[in-house]
């Protein structure tokens, strides 16, 4: 694969690329003004990436002072949830201890990924970009109020969630009539006084856990976590051996998940044929996860009732502290299901099954609102009920010279996402891509997801890719002709098929190293094959299937 630049002039699809771009006559692409908007992990992959393939003039916009997006600030203990090879930029290992680090840890790992990669001179801090609207055949920003920017590309690397935009939502009598403190998770850090204090949680994901254990080691009275629905949580071992990515974080994982989109002739079969073998190979995951978490007994309320698959699959499950369910069994946390209703004029609160329950103190762990409201009028058009389709969850065709980099698209392993997305921008840039039916395939993908992830909440259902995130990957790559299959060596097709995928395999990619490696290459759009490895799996499970 070579690495000269080609003409965008020159793209052999120009109609379908045209769908997406419109830049100013020019001899080179690389000399395009881009401003890339948001200094978290997307936006520095992206600076990176674009940077070490020769574009110059680049412009980095951050409404705080420094890097870090949502590794900033958080609650007291807020962590990555994911072992330290899923979450690590691909060119860049994390030193010491990376499992499950500290958010001042990420904070620091991304000062010295941009100090390594000289980022510094793009950066423009305590710049926040309020509006973009069109100008001539690019974009006009506008800046902390006064300040007006004109750019030829724009990459919203602003991610999924802001701290600014926290959602709490509005419960009658909460303003007249509770005589305690309410937080979001996000203002957790730094209570004074909590201690013998009545704390209640409302949620249950992984803010939710964290500050009902925080709530326990400060107050030294069991905090109440009040839930509507619960969802499947995965220890970081199972059974106390195996390291969960093993489980999920595979191709072979993922293969035992609902069928996706993208799905291999033999992958069909197996979910056709022998799909009693996987519902049963879920059954035993549910009841060991049961028994390893406690699940049973007086916490029995905890279990799901949605499939753990199904609620894997649209992207609810939790992977959780160990600290967090023991303590709910040893009483240290009351788990709760319920919602509240209203705030009595006594103070208390009334639940919607009639219970009254006393608080000192209400902790909200109930997410944060997505901020679209600087987007430009042409993207807003093209918000729905159930979110903003982009092709490649990147770009709404029509809508042109203008890019989601990891800003409309949820996966877990959130930091090798944008690296490759940056890749892809800098190809489509460069004129290197060659994508076909762009506006079918979009409309294709948005008829799916509105028929299968039934699950899924509304607004992000455009969005989810969650534990599929390696077939999105793969797309990615088979745009760019890049081998999918990442991991080389003795047995490569068992490691390939078996072993969890990590974000040092997609090192080339983010430095550039693949165009100069000819074992990387293959045709743009190509389709790669797992016969042999589904075949492998599959003839035993298969011929147990039909005794079933």
């Amino acid at each position: 694969m070579s690495s000269k630049t080609s003409s965008h002039e020159s793209s052999p699809l120009q109609k379908e690329i045209d769908e997406l771009l419109s830049l100013p006559p020019m001899l080179d692409s690389h000399g395009l003004k881009i401003a890339i908007i948001g200094a978290g992990v997307a936006g520095l992959l992206t600076a990176r990436v674009l940077k070490s393939r020769g574009f110059t003039d680049l412009t980095l916009f951050e409404a705080s002072s420094k890097v870090g997006g949502v590794w900033l600030d958080g609650y007291p203990n807020f962590a990555i949830q994911t072992p330290g090879s899923l979450y690590e930029f691909p060119d860049k290992p994390m030193k010491g201890s990376k499992d499950f680090k500290d958010g001042a840890g990420i904070q620091q790992y991304m000062e010295e990924y941009a100090e390594e990669n000289g980022l510094q001179k793009i950066f423009q801090f305590n710049k926040r970009v309020q509006k973009i609207e069109k100008d001539s055949l690019g974009w006009k920003l506008t800046v902390n109020s006064k300040e007006l920017h004109s750019f030829d590309f724009v990459v919203l690397a602003t991610g999924l969630y802001s701290a600014e935009h926290k959602f709490v939502p509005k419960i009658e009598g909460m303003d007249m009539n509770f005589q305690g403190s309410t937080y979001h998770t996000q203002d957790t850090g730094g209570i004074k006084d909590r201690k013998g204090k009545k704390v209640i949680v409302v949620g249950f994901g992984k803010s939710a856990q964290d500050c009902a254990m925080n709530a326990y080691k400060e107050t030294g009275v069991p905090p109440t976590l009040l839930f509507r629905s619960s969802h499947w949580c995965v220890p970081r071992k199972v059974l106390g051996l195996i390291p969960m990515e093993w489980l999920i974080y595979s191709r072979f994982g993922q293969g035992t998940l609902p069928r996706w989109k993208e799905c291999g002739p033999v992958e069909a079969i197996f979910h056709t044929i022998g799909w009693p073998l996987i519902w049963i190979y879920w059954r035993i995951v549910e009841m060991l996860f049961t028994f390893q978490l406690g699940w049973y007994g007086k916490c029995s309320h905890l279990r799901p009732s949605l499939a753990i698959e199904q609620d894997m699959y649209c992207g609810h499950g939790v992977i959780c502290h160990p600290d967090m369910f023991p303590m709910t069994r040893r009483g240290e946390i009351k788990a709760v299901k319920g919602e509240i209703e209203k705030v009595l004029e006594s103070g208390k609160l009334l639940l919607k099954d009639g219970t009254e329950v006393e608080a000192d103190e209400i902790v909200f762990a109930t997410g944060f609102r997505r901020q679209l409201g600087f987007l430009p009028e042409e993207l807003k058009r093209h918000h729905e009920d159930d979110g903003i389709f982009a092709y490649r969850n990147m770009m709404v065709p029509g809508v042109k010279n203008i890019c989601f980099l990891n800003s409309n698209v949820t996966t877990f392993s959130n930091i090798t996402t944008p690296g490759l997305q940056a890749a892809w921008l800098a190809e489509l840039l460069e004129g290197k891509l060659e994508l076909k039916n762009i506006k079918e395939d979009l409309e294709d993908e948005k008829i799916w997801r509105r028929s299968r992830l039934a699950h899924a909440d509304g607004d992000f259902r455009a969005i989810f890719v969650q534990l599929h995130q390696i077939r999105y990957w793969d797309t990615l790559l088979k745009d760019m002709g890049i081998n999918v299959k990442r991991k080389g060596g003795f047995l490569s097709a068992f490691k390939n098929f078996f072993f969890p995928i990590a974000s040092s395999d997609y090192k080339s990619v983010i430095t550039g190293d693949y165009q100069e490696d000819s074992s990387e290459y293959r045709a743009k759009g190509y389709s790669p094959t797992y016969w042999c490895e589904w075949l492998v799996l599959g003839s035993p499970l298969l011929v147990a299937a039909c005794l079933v």
